[in-house]
């Protein structure tokens, strides 16, 4: 890894006389200086794309990749930027607070005014990112490292994303309620795998270009007075819960904040919660 370089102090200007004339010359520490400058600004750069494509939350670093590619190209001319992507590296991790990779990013070197020295030709970062976004300190440029630029280092297409996109169906509810019905008025065993199968034979098929139909999660509760059985479907962004408790079947609307990862999230557990936590606490 790079080290940033560091101005050791205020810089020197050296002048002299000679055949009448004066001249003055910028010590080896102006240039430093304003290579430092340039890189922090190149730095910050970086982290701002990072933080502009959390949103979108990919699930492995090639997704993270074509967000930042994304990103950098922009909607408008005057939204793209100059950030190239170099690197993509993969890892493994089952923890959504661990790294599962890291993108190499290459950013031309910025113009300063009244700089003592040419601009360089670029500076090149690496980022981690795992589920939540880049690692590092969310405000700051904390995470995003230098590197010494590769010499034979290619502007990099990540792969196309030919995976299915799991979307809820538009009668998830409807069948959901029927089945969870049926099973309380017949008095149908309440096990979580026959209801899942039942569910899913009915759900009508998404028709977007590689969507599949989400499949029910399922969680019963056995209870004094009852089975109570929680489904989920989908995730926080487009969330389907349901319950059956006391042989009343309900649509349940948590906050969407308590639907977020690292809260209650969208799972049939959060289908049986006490009305009064899926709250928003706002």
């Amino acid at each position: 890894m790079m080290t940033l370089p560091r101005a050791s102090g205020t810089s020197l200007v050296v002048c002299f006389v000679a055949f009448g004339s004066v001249g003055c010359a910028h010590s080896p520490a102006s240039s430093s200086a304003d290579e430092q400058r340039q890189e922090v600004i190149a730095q910050e750069r970086v982290a701002d794309l990072a933080r502009d494509i959390s949103a979108t939350r990919p699930d492995d670093i090639d997704g993270w990749a074509r967000a930042a590619v994304a990103g950098a190209t922009g909607a408008s001319a005057e939204d793209s930027t100059d950030i190239e992507l170099i690197g993509i590296d993969a890892q493994q991790s089952i923890d959504p607070n661990a790294p599962f990779g890291r993108l190499g990013f290459r950013v031309p070197a910025p113009k300063l005014e009244n700089a003592s020295t040419e601009v360089p030709g670029a500076f090149c970062f690496r980022v981690e990112f795992n589920y939540y976004g880049k690692v590092g300190v969310w405000e700051t440029s904390d995470g995003v490292d230098a590197i010494d630029c590769p010499d034979d280092a290619a502007i990099i297409t990540p792969p196309v994303d030919d995976s299915a996109v799991e979307v809820v169906s538009d009668n998830a509810r409807e069948v959901t309620a029927a089945v969870l019905r049926e099973r309380s008025q017949t008095g149908l065993p309440a096990e979580p795998d026959l209801i899942v199968a039942a569910i899913s034979a009915q759900l009508t098929d998404p028709t977007g270009l590689l969507e599949a139909a989400a499949q029910p999660r399922v969680i019963v509760e056995a209870g004094g007075a009852g089975d109570r059985v929680g489904v989920a479907f989908g995730s926080a962004s487009d969330c389907v819960l349901v319950k059956s408790e006391n042989g009343t079947v309900e649509d349940v609307y948590p906050a969407p904040m308590t639907l977020q990862p690292g809260e209650l999230g969208c799972t049939p557990e959060t289908a049986l919660t006490d009305p009064d936590q899926l709250r928003s606490p706002h």
